[in-house]
């Protein structure tokens, strides 16, 4: 249940109710108890298993889910929702010419200046050690496509700093919508990753789209 502070603020309760006899009589007694703490912790707890630590980006788990929850509302309405993924080129170089924590900062820096570039109802996710992936919602494939080159220009042009080091690093994007014949998120996926084998063959450092794939028959 909801009660209210004396101040008006709603706060979390459990409500207990037994029966008692007092005075020979039975009476209800209800014991009130604020659960604040447990309803925040179990919050912190959920996010904490949907979330990557060093990012704070949503992790895989999450990525899958939202994307499913995507397919359906796209089933049911016809919104479009796009997606985009993509990896760092050569990341392995970075760590091995710069150690583990230049890879750290790469991914650190990079996600922070993605979450400036995106709506509340945009998902950020990192699906793997230097994989990463955004849902948007209500999105046509050309304003994903527009989104990913801004993005792909904005790390290309980050000076990465570790102490008195600067260095640079380049992604490879790709961009997939849903068909009405997906009869599942695989499909968007299994697009949106040969788009990106297809951008990394390319020479890297760019995006690519599902438009450049053979379309599904409908």
């Amino acid at each position: 249940f909801c009660g209210m502070r004396a101040d008006g603020t709603e706060v979390p309760v459990d409500i207990m109710i037994n029966t008692i006899i007092l005075d020979g009589i039975r009476v209800a007694m209800a014991l009130v108890r604020d659960v604040s703490y447990q309803r925040e912790l179990e919050e912190r707890l959920i996010r904490e298993s949907l979330t990557d630590g060093m990012t704070g980006f949503f992790n895989r788990k999450h990525f899958i889910n939202q994307l499913k929850a995507q397919h359906s509302g796209f089933t049911r309405s016809g919104v479009p929702s796009s997606v985009i993924l993509f990896d760092f080129d050569h990341f392995k170089s970075i760590n091995d010419q710069h150690g583990h924590a230049a890879g750290d900062i790469v991914l650190i820096d990079t996600a922070k200046m993605i979450k400036e570039k995106l709506r509340p109802l945009d998902i950020a996710c990192r699906i793997g050690g230097e994989e990463f992936a955004v849902i948007l919602p209500d999105t046509p494939i050309q304003n994903a496509k527009h989104l990913a080159e801004r993005i792909r220009r904005e790390i290309e042009a980050i000076e990465f700093r570790l102490e008195d080091t600067v260095f640079h690093a380049t992604v490879t994007m790709s961009v997939a919508s849903f068909f009405p014949s997906d009869k599942s998120y695989d499909s968007l996926v299994r697009r949106a990753d040969k788009a990106l084998y297809a951008g990394k063959a390319a020479g890297r450092n760019c995006v690519a789209s599902q438009d450049s794939l053979a379309q599904p028959s409908e």
